[in-house]
């Protein structure tokens, strides 16, 4: 014997699911634009530009510049920085995150990292 689907049950898991995922995204993670230079401390973690002190680095306490390209994830600030390199590539203008060369992802970076960095 089949009986009626109450679908009315269904409109209310559509809804909840959907607001949850979109309070759950939260804005997404930062993603360069366009190449990007950053300051981090010794331990490898982003923190305030103004710690580097000049646009290449040598800020105190092990802090320095660390560079990513177009469509790297960039840490928020205290996340430790991966996927670019402490030295940048020749012939490439870099933007400082400050200087809006960053967005946010709508679930995370959309991209995979891409490859052309070297370093350490």
């Amino acid at each position: 014997m089949h009986g009626k689907i109450d679908f009315s049950a269904l409109r209310v898991t559509v809804a909840t699911s959907a607001a949850l995922l979109a309070s759950g995204c939260g804005g997404g993670a930062l993603v360069a634009n366009q190449p990007t230079r950053m300051c981090v401390d010794g331990a490898g973690r982003r923190i305030a530009d103004a710690n580097c002190g000049s646009a290449r680095g040598g800020g105190a306490g092990g802090a320095h510049a660390y560079y990513v390209g177009r469509g790297q994830r960039v840490p928020e600030m205290g996340e430790v920085a991966r996927g670019g390199s402490t030295r940048p590539s020749a012939g490439v203008s870099y933007s400082s995150v400050s200087r809006g060369s960053v967005s946010r992802g709508g679930f995370g970076r959309s991209a995979g990292f891409h490859g052309g960095f070297g370093g350490a």
